[in-house]
């Protein structure tokens, strides 16, 4: 297989009690050498992409901290996740397509 790829992660923490986060991931690959059984005959699938891999990921977040006492503190997050389409078998007949995904809570 053949995998060229590059992530980043940010974190900062801009004010008291404030945290960012940002991470993401970009990766290009594909099967140098690759045959496989595919509805019962061998296939070729050299040059074809690899199974749950997409080529783009990223992740947000943001969460702040409110001390409550001296030994306990709440806090609200917020959470935003992406990933772009991958296929899920080898004839690609399964297909993920790009999805986001909010989170959030409270505690």
């Amino acid at each position: 297989m053949t995998n060229l790829g590059a992530e980043l992660e940010v974190m900062t923490l801009p004010v008291r009690g404030l945290q960012l986060d940002w991470a993401a991931s970009v990766r290009q690959a594909s099967y140098a050498s690759l045959t496989a059984n595919v509805q019962g005959k061998n296939r070729d699938l050299t040059g074809n992409k690899p199974l749950f891999n997409p080529p783009a990921a990223s992740f947000l977040a943001a969460q702040y901290r409110y001390p409550v006492g001296k030994s306990a503190s709440v806090f609200v997050r917020g959470e935003q996740r992406y990933s772009g389409a991958y296929y899920l078998n080898f004839d690609y007949a399964i297909r993920r397509m790009c999805s986001t995904t909010p989170r959030r809570a409270l505690r």
